[in-house]
């Protein structure tokens, strides 16, 4: 048996590393597409592949956040090109944790072959986590909040079968498989967890905040996907000085819904790291270099779809121009 786990990333520094060498532990594969990183993530994760790391790394820079069609060509390539029998979906933030310190392919052995969920284990950050000394994330956060029972806060889990059939795709964020529109049914499973640190420090916040914002605006898919960015976005516009109070407060709530809370208080019940430690030391995440080179990608963009239009534009017009000409001159009979 073969299990392989796909991911796409952008802008990670701070966390690619433990990702990468945590999961790998539990993988046999870790299959990772950078979607053009500008903090060095790419330049990490070629490092930790030359270095032994069991991980294939694509480039595939896009704008937008389309993240639900790489992961279904990853998911594929996975099993068509390098043989898995369960696919694993990945963000860079998550982190596989099983009942027992075994690869997957133990864990899942005698597991019907059926799509699967896995519930998030998300961890709160708080403002004593931002003085800790440890460069890596998953050591200086601890405090895990209680699963969401609910199946929106999950991952699918792929076998091969399922990720081969006709029609069948894995939706944005990989929380279900689909069909024809419709959930495929995939019951809840224990065997192991996914640690989920999606705040880690005040940097990455802002940076992953106003980005990821920013993205989903600019692909306007009209699913409401990214509807958990818009109160934080706007809440950082609104008041920047505020923001280690805005984060305590989403991260304690991560995973719930507006009209939901925690079952319980978060338990100090640290992630059980099998990666071993670091070896390069990633910068602290500049949220504002990130930001101004989206934005500057954005304004680039602006200005290749106005030159677009334009020409467009004046093609129309000398169409038009010409069949008035040949009106004119057309022979009257």
């Amino acid at each position: 048996m073969k299990v392989v786990g796909v991911s796409e990333v952008k802008n990670e520094i701070d966390i690619v590393e433990a990702f990468v060498r945590h999961n790998c532990e539990s993988v046999d594969l870790l299959m990772v597409s950078d979607n053009g990183s500008t903090d060095g993530t790419l330049e990490l994760l070629e490092k930790l592949r030359a270095t032994g790391s069991r991980i294939a790394v694509f480039s595939e820079p896009s704008f937008g956040l389309r993240q639900s069609v790489r992961a279904n060509s990853m998911m594929r390539s996975a099993i068509m090109d390098f043989g898995a029998d369960w696919v694993v979906p990945l963000d860079a933030d998550e982190f596989i944790e099983p009942l027992i310190d075994a690869p997957l392919r133990e864990v899942l052995e005698g597991v019907p072959e059926e799509p699967f969920l896995v519930l998030w284990n998300n961890f709160a950050w708080t403002t004593r986590d931002s003085g800790a000394a440890s460069p890596n994330p998953v050591d200086r956060i601890v405090a895990r909040v209680p699963p969401n029972p609910s199946r929106a806060f999950s991952k699918i889990v792929v076998p091969a079968k399922a990720g081969l059939a006709r029609g069948v795709a894995l939706t944005q964020g990989s929380h279900s498989l689909i069909k024809d529109g419709e959930a495929l049914p995939a019951a809840i499973r224990d065997e192991f967890a996914l640690c989920h640190f999606p705040i880690r420090s005040i940097g990455q916040f802002a940076s992953k905040v106003a980005t990821g914002y920013l993205r989903y605006l600019a692909e306007d898919t009209g699913t409401g996907g990214g509807y958990h960015y818009i109160e934080p976005f706007r809440a950082l516009a609104d008041n920047p000085t505020n923001i280690a109070a805005l984060m305590e407060n989403i991260s304690l709530r991560f995973g719930f819904n507006a009209d939901e809370a925690p079952n319980a208080a978060p338990i100090v019940a640290p992630l059980r790291y099998r990666g071993g430690p670091l070896e390069f030391a990633a910068p602290d995440v500049d949220a504002m270099a990130n930001i101004l080179r989206l934005s500057e990608e954005l304004a680039l963009r602006c200005a290749s779809l106005r030159r677009e239009i334009a020409a467009r534009d004046r093609a129309s017009l000398a169409t038009r121009a010409r069949d008035l000409v040949g009106r004119l001159l057309r022979p009257r009979i």
